[in-house]
């Protein structure tokens, strides 16, 4: 279903579900895995194995899912030639990348690393994501199977989210703890020469997608940890912020310069994608009604992102009553990658 019109919604991204870049993981696998323990556990597999991801495409919904993923798989970016990348789980709480062509699935393996995950892809086929080696998460580029290492100097994580024809790249990095809160800043890597991009008065910010006029997307988050998103354009920063709704997060933006998104809704699955296009905001939701996170666009207006139908569940408490704490939360094997990369960031045992 897409909607026009303002979307009502609720506070939903406390200080832990910020500290996550790659928020269609955090968010959607984060309340799945805690929808998840809340079912019998002769309910929890099928629950978990409905996470899938979506294309978007002349007004039909086609779901992407590859074949014998474990829990979840999730799409992240798309190209012009339809191209689609996205993360899998293979089992033992680990998780691959996937590279969709035509319906043809391609595993993409960082050599060496534990976990996989694919965030973005370019024209000319190069993808983004991160890579998970023992305690270490660092961002990566695979040019026709060579794999580059992104890593900001002097920053404790670089996650690398978007890439552009031009092969610039886009992302997020960590530094050291300030009152135990991780301070996180997005970045453009230029051929190897990188840039701070930080929204004037945030605490944090985090760079998701560029377009080729290197017009960029991403998150800004208050002090009162409250978020907004952003376009970054011609040194100038503009907030998209989705009226009525408390958070919002820009996640990918084409050359037309049309944004798509996320923000939360009421209920167990409160996420909803949103496409900002000519000053105006439209809701996506993949029917039936339930979790909806929009991830991708490209020039032909294709959107890719993920879904979590809507199943009977108990009562599930907002994610700030549940107080994200993530070292005390054990979650399922779909989830527990993004439970290891949220221990490391804050310097805690795995």
């Amino acid at each position: 279903m897409i909607d026009s019109g303002a979307m009502p919604a609720k506070k939903f991204l406390e200080s832990e579900v910020y500290m996550n870049s790659r928020m269609r993981l955090v968010v959607s696998i984060g309340l799945l895995g805690l929808f998840c323990l809340m079912l019998p556990g002769s309910l929890r597999a099928d629950a978990a194995g409905q996470q899938v991801g979506y294309l978007y495409s002349g007004g039909t919904f086609t779901t992407i899912s590859v074949p014998g993923a474990t829990f979840f798989t999730t799409a992240s970016g798309i190209n012009d030639a339809g191209q689609i990348v996205g993360t899998y789980g293979v089992g033992d709480g680990k998780t691959q990348g996937f590279v969709d062509n035509g319906g043809v699935f391609t595993t993409i393996s960082v050599p060496g690393a534990r976990d996989t995950i694919a965030n973005g892809i370019n024209d000319a086929g190069q993808i983004v994501g991160d890579q998970i080696v023992g305690k270490t998460i660092q961002g990566f580029v695979d040019n026709g199977g060579t794999f580059t290492t992104i890593s900001v100097p002097g920053a404790t994580i670089t996650e690398a989210n978007g890439i552009n024809d031009a092969g610039q790249i886009v992302g997020t990095y960590f530094t050291a703890a300030v009152d135990g809160k991780t301070q996180t800043q997005g970045f453009v890597d230029n051929g190897g020469v990188f840039t701070t991009i930080s929204v004037p008065g945030a605490t944090n910010t985090e760079a998701n997608g560029i377009n080729d006029a290197g017009q960029i997307v991403g998150l800004q988050v208050s002090a009162f940890e409250t978020g907004a998103g952003f376009l970054y354009s011609g040194g100038t920063f503009t907030t998209i912020s989705v009226p009525s709704t408390t958070d919002t997060i820009a996640n990918g933006i084409n050359d037309a310069g049309q944004i798509v998104g996320s923000v939360v809704l009421p209920g167990p699955f409160p996420g909803a994608g949103f496409l900002y296009s000519g000053g105006t905001f439209t809701r996506i939701s993949v029917p039936p009604a339930g979790f909806t996170d929009a991830m991708g666009i490209n020039d032909a207006g294709q959107i890719v992102g993920d879904h979590i139908p809507s199943v009977p569940v108990p009562s599930v408490p907002e994610p700030g009553t549940l107080t994200l704490e993530l070292a005390g939360i054990v979650i399922i094997a779909a989830a527990a990658t993004l439970l290891r990369r949220n221990q490391e960031r804050n310097g805690q045992a795995v």
